[in-house]
């Protein structure tokens, strides 16, 4: 096992993440590509996803067939069609082919008569001609991408967003209109709060609350928005607002129809009793929430309760229990492409480790958490992963990677302006790293504002 000295070596050797080094992203990008050119240059093939990075490449030719010229987009989607999934569970497969349009007469077509249609349009333009439906489609598509890729959810959904607005000739009727801004603001909104942009994720909330407000039959739409609320509530540690809101929003949504935004509910009702020292309830929660996402046959929530449930147990020092759930869990979230909670189960896995004494495990699982939360632009989550790292660092008695990490961590903070209620303690850890002998109580007073991992 190596030493937690040799990991820290392995790391700096690898080097910090950036947008261009890090991810699996770009090489999907390529190979999605190539089999592109290859399908214009054959008029036909064959695509089977066995892999991890056959999926990476399956949803990389999704974003083609979605957001690239219009021949691009059609050969995309020949290509997807073309698929097959050896093992696909959770029919990722096949919500991709709804989500870029399977139903579309031209995927039916030989590759040769598809080649020979009109002019491409420029990539990111939006069609003056395309349907209400069309738009939904896309909008949910990319409220899909939260999960995945935060920061890119939210720049397409606000360039949809302006471009609508802008467009001479506008689509639907009026209340169609209503509809899809309001519903493009409640992504925007959606993918501010999962990246922590509080005060943005307020404004594009209320943004979509004035939509909703003057459409008509919009009671869904307002409940739906009533739930991002209460997470944005959670993650601003009003846990007695959550406490209080969280029963009544269930039952709205179990009046509507909707058991799953129902059981949703409780996610944020479960975190508030786990943050407010009952986490014996917390457990006993989750351990409810996931009974019913299994009888529902619903993995993604599934996945995220055992998540959550794994947190608990960890908290309330239930540490085999704890490992037991994120082992359960892992494989979960990662069939339903859930990279946030990913990120945060590893996370976790690291909490796990480090309180069973197996500090290299630990280092490992906190750096993998921290490259994730690197790639989806999640800053909170770097900054106070990069605190974590330090604390464990000093730990290790490796004082100077540790002051490394918190001078990583301080610039991200001051511009995020992330814990303006711990300014006294973020004046004493800049202090402490000036004497280069870093005040551990300031540096944990700190992290305590961030929200739990």
């Amino acid at each position: 096992m190596k030493s937690v000295a040799d990991l820290v070596r392995h790391w700096d050797r690898l080097g910090r993440p950036t947008p261009e080094s890090a991810p699996h992203r770009s090489t999907a990008t390529r190979r999605a590509r190539a089999l592109l050119a290859r399908a214009a240059r054959d008029n036909r093939v064959t695509f089977e996803v066995s892999s991890e990075s056959d999926k990476d490449c399956l949803y990389a030719l999704a974003d083609i067939a979605k957001t690239a010229s219009e021949s691009e987009k059609r050969l995309a989607r020949r290509v997807l069609a073309s698929a097959s999934w050896r093992d696909d569970p959770f029919g990722e497969l096949v919500d991709l082919l709804e989500s870029v349009g399977r139903r579309d007469e031209n995927l039916t077509r030989p590759m040769d008569e598809a080649s020979d249609e009109g002019p491409s349009q420029v990539a990111g333009e939006s069609d003056s001609s395309d349907s209400f439906e069309a738009l939904r489609s896309r909008t949910v598509s990319v409220f899909a991408r939260i999960e995945t890729a935060p920061g890119e959810a939210r720049e397409q959904a606000e360039s949809l967003f302006r471009d609508l607005q802008e467009q001479d000739q506008p689509v639907g009727s009026a209340d169609e209109r209503v509809a899809i801004f309001g519903e493009l603001a409640l992504v925007v909104g959606t993918a501010c709060r999962v990246l922590s942009r509080r005060e943005e994720a307020r404004s594009w909330f209320s943004r979509a609350e004035a939509y909703f407000a003057s459409a008509s039959n919009a009671s869904v739409d307002l409940a739906r928005l009533g739930y991002q609320r209460l997470c944005l509530a959670a993650e601003e540690r009003h846990f007695d607002e959550v406490l209080r809101s969280a029963p009544s929003l269930a039952a709205e949504f179990r009046e509507l129809g909707l058991p799953e935004w129902a059981l949703k509910c409780r996610f944020a009702e479960g975190n508030a009793l786990r943050e407010t020292s009952r986490v014996n309830e917390a457990i006993f929660m989750f351990e409810r929430v996931c009974d019913e996402a299994a009888k529902s046959n619903n993995p993604r929530l599934l996945g995220m309760g055992l998540n959550n449930l794994a947190q608990c147990h960890r908290v309330a020092g239930n540490l085999s229990a704890a490992l037991a759930c994120a082992q359960q869990g892992f494989p979960i979230l990662q069939q339903t492409r859930n990279r946030v909670n990913l990120m945060k189960l590893r996370w976790c896995l690291g909490d796990i480790f480090r309180e069973q004494g197996n500090v290299p495990e630990a280092m490992a699982s906190y750096r993998i958490a921290f490259c994730e939360a690197h790639d989806m632009e999640m800053r909170w989550d770097v900054a106070a992963l990069h605190l974590v790292l330090a604390d464990m660092l000093l730990d290790a008695g490796l004082d100077q990677q540790a002051a490394q990490e918190v001078r990583a961590a301080l610039p991200i903070i001051d511009e995020e302006q992330m814990v303006p209620e711990g300014y006294a303690a973020l004046g004493l850890l800049r202090e402490s790293l000036r004497r280069r002998q870093i005040d551990r109580t300031a540096l944990r007073e700190v992290h305590g504002y961030f929200p739990a991992g």
